[in-house]
């Protein structure tokens, strides 16, 4: 609705770190349509060639969560149910065809949204992901809080950079620790010169519908939902990014909060397999 839009508008992308914007033009959603008819017609879109399953690759001595998750299923992998399919990779002409239509589409309306002129416009790195639906009492946990970069490389924050998905689905979620792309030098420690990132409290559950985009910050932790009752398709894009990191994934160092900051409780409390974060500040 439109209060929760104006919540997460583009005047708040430099607060937040992120933005939630709509396709309006009806030959743009026209395209979209088609695009989701020819998905529709798969189970999975594992059923596509070259698509893989994806998960982030945890030490688990290290991360809470990992240890938390491999209590209940030792082989379990972090990121498990979801899947990948570059558009690049993708054998099956009509659907590399629509895609990279609509990554266009999605690519301009950002560009524009952001003011960011070039007098060479790059492609944008196309992606579809899929989250699998629950089957039975098999729940999909949330995806581990991530960087698609490295935050401590300023090189990779440049204004004309960005992450973005496109909502293919009636609803699709994602979840975003508000204000983490934000860093400062603390004054209190000097000598370490640890950045913090001071503003990022609490964790945001943000639905975005079909036709709506979610755009966000590179440096901006994020991460999936868990299981929902019916899988989840969204079109992905990099924009700006050096071809040598897009494949990267970046935990969050929650080591750089305070003690006191909600961010640390939540880390180490955050439901697995639930959809209702039911934590302070969640919207």
């Amino acid at each position: 609705n439109k209060d929760y839009l104006r919540h997460f508008n583009l005047n708040q992308y430099n607060a937040n770190g992120f933005y939630i914007g709509t396709i309006k033009n009806k030959e743009f959603k026209k395209q979209i349509d088609d695009l989701i008819s020819l998905l529709k017609q798969k189970n999975s879109i594992l059923e596509f060639q070259n698509a893989t399953t994806i998960f982030n690759t945890i030490n688990q001595d290290i991360d809470p969560v990992a240890k938390r998750i491999r209590k209940v299923d030792k082989y379990a992998k972090i990121d498990r149910g979801r899947n990948q399919l570059c558009v690049i990779d993708c054998l099956d002409m009509e659907l590399k065809e629509k895609a990279e239509v609509v990554g266009r589409i999605f690519r301009d309306q950002v560009l524009s949204d952001l003011n960011i002129k070039s007098d060479h416009v790059e492609d944008i790195v196309l992606s579809l992901l899929e989250t699998e639906a629950t089957k039975g009492n098999d729940k999909i946990p949330h995806q581990l809080l991530h960087s698609d970069v490295d935050s401590n490389n300023q090189e990779l924050g440049k204004n004309h950079m960005w992450i973005g998905l496109l909502g293919l689905e009636d609803e699709s979620f994602i979840r975003v620790l508000k204000h983490s792309h934000v860093q400062s030098r603390t004054t209190s420690d000097k000598k370490r010169k640890k950045k913090r990132r001071m503003e990022a409290t609490s964790i945001s559950a943000i639905c975005y519908k079909r036709y709506q985009y979610f755009v966000g910050h590179p440096f901006l932790a994020h991460g999936g939902f868990g299981s929902l009752p019916e899988r989840g398709v969204r079109l992905h894009g990099y924009y700006g990014f050096p071809a040598s990191v897009r494949l990267e994934t970046h935990l969050v160092d929650w080591k750089l909060f305070n003690n006191i900051n909600h961010a640390a409780y939540m880390r180490e409390n955050l439901p697995l397999g639930s959809y209702d974060t039911g934590l302070p500040g969640a919207y």
